[in-house]
C-alpha cells in the first residue's frame, strides 16, 4: 500500500492539515520518529563512552550510536534505538582514489 500526503480543504477552500504529534510520525524505516530525532537533537545530555576503536554515545532519548573503526579503514556507525532495534548503519569508506563514499543501510520498503 502506497502512503501519499493529502491536502484537505475547509468550507473556505484554504488548506488545512490535521494535527500531529513528532512521536506519532515516522520515519521512512518504520521504526525512528521525528520525535525521537529531535529529542536527541535539542537535548544535550549525551553520554560518550571512548573504547578500544569504538565510541559509544547514549543519546537523551537512550537511542545508542556505536561508531566502529575498521582494521580495513572503514568507518561503521550503528544506530539502535533505545529497545535495541537497530535503526540505521553508516559505513564511510575512504577510496584509493581520494574520494569517500558513504552507504547507509535501511530496511527496504515492502
Amino acid at each position: 500500500m502506497s502512503a501519499y500526503v493529502r491536502e484537505l480543504k475547509d468550507n473556505n477552500g484554504d488548506t488545512v492539515y490535521p494535527p500531529s504529534l513528532a512521536d506519532a510520525v515516522y520515519m521512512k524505516n518504520g521504526v525512528d520518529t521525528v520525535g525521537r530525532i529531535l529529542e536527541d537533537q535539542i537535548d544535550q545530555n549525551t553520554n560518550i563512552v571512548f573504547g578500544t576503536g569504538t565510541i559509544t554515545e547514549t543519546l537523551a532519548s537512550g537511542s545508542v550510536v556505536l561508531t566502529e573503526f575498521m582494521q580495513d579503514g572503514r568507518i561503521r556507525e550503528t544506530t539502535t534505538n533505545k529497545d535495541g532495534v537497530v535503526v540505521q548503519v553508516k559505513t564511510t569508506t575512504f577510496n584509493d582514489d581520494g574520494s569517500i563514499s558513504i552507504t547507509i543501510e535501511e530496511e527496504e520498503e515492502s
